[in-house]
């Protein structure tokens, strides 16, 4: 199948062909839909963030050779830039490597040909492939000791690829510096976790997390024959991209794999929200991964692996856990697990004794997160499900303080709860911690209206932002989009918005004493964090919930 086949019937959690996927999971209610006519451009929208690139050689694209530490590769140049499409940096995924630890590829003899993407991992709609472990890297030509930036893809651990069109990468890579977007593995061949394969590696239900860091690997190996600096390298992410990015600050085995890190929209410190029922607690997982093997006849043994590394992809994406009392964008998937391996402690706990890679960090979200994943018809029984699904016991106290009522209805409270509590809360305590530790931490808010949104009912939602980064399906003029990029690159560059490109409004840093916030986009600003209550509120309630073991 096609790239281009791929992503019409679905590459990513946003894409419109793939609502009927997305509706399993309980994703994009379809009276959204139901209320937004053609005209008003949100289907467009959704093509444009879900469009695939089939990776076809541009007529003004020429040859080009490049020797690296693993062999030659075959690319190509264009307006001053190098691209090499579909590079492999681990091995296929079947079989005996299935739910275990990627395995590098050897050096090759031959000229490897990268300029055309590679296959997505396995996903639905896609092709029942498990080779999908490639990644793309945009250089300037003849550049040497530039900064690095890494691009962890989002999509709920669903949908995704590296390859989108979202995240062509000329632009960014045009201003001076190498990016890399990379494809991980999602859903149950990424996140499925046992007490088997927990016993065999040290780590279980991370393995896409896993893929993530072989990929940092690799970059750190052969990113300056790209012209890149390995000691220079930021890694971001948006959505479940960021909660990845999150882990590998959280992650020992990350160490010194890179210096600055970009959270967009996502970050372990939502767990509680975003996953409720499957993420977190290592032996909770695994008891939920064994009933599902039940149900197709399996134990979780060697024997029980075996039996699961000879069913076709299909068959492995079908694990899933049947969950209740789940209410949208609450995950009903495996998500990443505090295995004891890859991620030793749960998040809040490891930051506040110190247990993180010391990196500077940029992160923020949307002003309308989850508007598109709420219904209008939301009901107080909804946002009972909601907050019961992310706090247990804690939720009558939650619902006291935050009523339904003449003020806020449900839908203004479950949109308000899910932005601050399934995707805000979650990266400050990074940011707090980071902070304390003196690194440099910035915050935003992107508040940038894309044209094709004005006449909706959705505001600024999840994912309004990647076009704006990437400056891509946009016109070249937005101000909005060049300001954005400005942010971006010079953050990577020098760890510093201010630094570099020209922006309309000065950063001030942000610390856990001087919470502030710039809000990115119609009329940039600084201003105090946006929801700053009830993150707080959250967060607290997360932390007694994780100290008493809940």
């Amino acid at each position: 199948m096609s790239m281009s086949s791929f992503v019409t019937r679905a590459a990513s959690v946003f894409a419109e062909d793939a609502l009927v996927s997305c509706a399993r999971y309980g994703l994009v209610p379809e009276a959204i839909m139901a209320g937004l006519t053609p005209d008003f451009g949100f289907p467009r929208w959704l093509q444009e963030l879900s469009r695939g690139d089939t990776g076809t050689i541009r007529p003004d694209e020429r040859p080009v050779l490049l020797e690296t530490p693993s062999g030659v590769l075959r690319g190509t140049e264009r307006d001053g830039l190098r691209i090499f499409r579909g590079v492999r940096y681990a091995q296929e995924t079947s079989g005996a490597r299935r739910f275990a630890p990627p395995e590098p590829v050897p050096a090759w003899d031959d000229v490897y040909d990268a300029t055309r993407y590679g296959s997505v991992v396995v996903q639905p709609g896609a092709e029942e492939t498990e080779d999908g472990l490639f990644l793309n890297v945009w250089a300037p030509a003849g550049g040497e000791g530039l900064p690095v930036f890494v691009f962890v893809h989002g999509g709920a651990f669903l949908f995704g690829a590296g390859s989108l069109h979202l995240y062509e990468s000329s632009r960014l890579a045009a201003s001076g510096i190498v990016v890399v977007t990379i494809n991980y593995r999602l859903q149950s061949p990424g996140f499925f976790p046992s007490q088997t394969t927990l016993d065999l590696y040290g780590t279980t239900g991370n393995w896409g997390l896993l893929d993530v860091l072989c990929a940092l690997r690799w970059v750190r190996k052969h990113i300056a024959a790209f012209g890149g600096d390995p000691q220079r390298v930021t890694l971001g992410g948006q959505s479940a991209g960021a909660f990845a990015i999150s882990a590998m600050i959280s992650s020992p085995l990350a160490r010194g794999l890179f210096r600055q890190a970009i959270l967009q929209s996502g970050g372990l410190g939502s767990m509680p929200a975003a996953a409720p029922q499957t993420g977190g607690d290592c032996a909770r997982n695994i008891r939920l991964a064994r009933t599902v093997l039940a149900k197709v006849g399996l134990e979780d043994t060697r024997e029980g692996l075996q039996r699961l590394r000879e069913l076709s992809p299909s068959e492995i994406l079908a694990l899933q856990p049947e969950l209740d009392d789940i209410m949208p964008p609450q995950s009903k998937i495996f998500w990443p697990v505090f295995d004891g391996g890859l991620l030793p402690l749960r998040p809040r706990a490891a930051l506040r004794a110190g247990r993180l890679n010391r990196v500077r960090l940029l992160f923020g979200s949307t002003t309308d997160e989850v508007s598109f994943f709420i219904p209008p018809t939301a009901t107080e029984a909804q946002y009972r499900t909601l907050l019961r699904g992310s706090l247990g016991v804690r939720a009558e106290e939650a619902l006291a303080r935050y009523p339904v009522n003449r003020e806020a209805d449900a839908h203004a409270r479950c949109c308000a709860f899910a932005n601050a509590a399934g995707i805000r809360a979650g990266m400050f305590p990074y940011a707090d911690a980071l902070a304390g530790m003196g690194e440099a931490v910035y915050a935003y808010r992107f508040d940038g209206m894309d044209p094709l949104l004005r006449r909706t009912p959705v505001g600024v939602p999840h994912a309004a932002d990647l076009k704006f980064v990437f400056h891509n399906h946009l016109d070249e003029a937005l101000a909005d989009a060049v300001e954005m990029q400005n942010v971006w690159t010079n953050f990577i560059k020098h760890g510093d918005p201010n630094e570099g490109a020209p922006i309309s409004a000065k950063w001030l840093p942000y610390t856990k004493e001087a919470r502030h916030e710039m809000k990115l986009g119609r009329g940039s600003k600084m201003e105090p964090i946006y929801q700053g209550e009830l993150i707080d509120f959250v967060s607290r309630l997360f932390d007694e919930t994780e100290d008493a073991g809940a």
